[in-house]
């Protein structure tokens, strides 16, 4: 199937358009890339199937112009963006969010992870404990108190947090620490695709938000994830003193999150109706 994707590939650099190109591409589709924030007009090439990436209103009336089917995967929560909301909904056939509770018209659809890139390393840790992540004054609240021994992330105010790192220089950072520190972001509305890859790399705790448990079941849930900054400071230093549950624990995420890889879900967006 000739599929267009849509997704700001090369503006955004940390965007996750070339985990789900690399997916569908393994499933064999033919692709036609189009950066929607860079190009205005995307190839003209009429295709079977497009899947826009969050989107713009142009991006919805050029798919709507060369694909008879289309589906949008859109991350955010309704009513930001009122006119590009109201053209996804008009112009496509399904629209997927890992949105919680998730509105009406959408379908639930958190994830995801490589599992040939999102791994645990072969080699020792480096460090005991790492957050990754873009400032926001709700993670820096949390972190606060927590306190890992590295943060890396956009735009944090204190010098002494370091560089974003992206893709493979990412996952060696995570895979190469005891714990991971997951923290979401201020709105809390939803798994975003950091809870996965953490995970697919390290042993992970979580703060708790709608999703979590759906996601590794109550037993899980409580054991791993945190509603405020002093739980999740003690969970910190309970597993750093105890590295064999970290790595019992880490296989139950493992063995939660199977089933959420850009493939797995790749395959769900481009179902095709009967």
């Amino acid at each position: 199937m000739r599929i267009l994707l849509a997704s700001p590939f090369y503006s955004q650099h940390w965007d996750a358009g070339h985990f789900w190109a690399r997916a569908l591409s393994r499933l064999g589709h033919e692709l036609v890339l189009w950066d929607y924030r860079i190009d205005r007009d995307p190839p003209n090439v009429e295709c079977d199937f497009a899947l826009v990436l969050k989107g713009s209103v142009n991006a919805f009336q050029q798919a709507r112009r060369l694909a008879p089917v289309r589906v949008c995967y859109w991350p955010d929560a309704l009513g930001r963006e009122p006119v590009t909301e109201q053209f996804m909904f008009s112009t496509c056939d399904r629209v997927y969010t890992m949105v919680r509770p998730t509105p009406e018209g959408m379908t639930w659809l958190p994830g995801a992870y490589d599992e040939r890139i999102h791994r645990p390393s072969t080699l020792a840790f480096q460090r005991s404990s790492i957050f990754c992540g873009t400032y926001t004054a709700r993670k820096q609240r949390f972190l606060d108190v927590i306190q890992p021994a590295d943060l890396f992330g956009n735009d944090w105010p204190d010098p002494i947090v370091r560089r974003p790192r992206y893709l493979h220089e990412y996952v060696e950072m995570l895979s190469r620490s005891q714990v991971a520190v997951n923290i979401h972001r201020d709105d809390g509305i939803g798994l975003t695709r950091r809870f996965f890859e953490f995970m697919a790399c390290t042993f992970t705790i979580s703060d708790r938000i709608p999703g979590v448990e759906e996601i590794l079941g109550k037993e899980l849930a409580d054991l791993v994830s945190f509603t405020t900054p002093e739980e999740g400071r003690d969970k910190l230093a309970h597993f750093l003193k105890h590295p064999a549950l970290c790595r019992e624990l880490h296989e139950q995420e493992t063995a939660k999150i199977r089933g959420y890889t850009y493939i797995d879900l790749a395959r769900i967006l481009t179902a095709l109706p009967t």
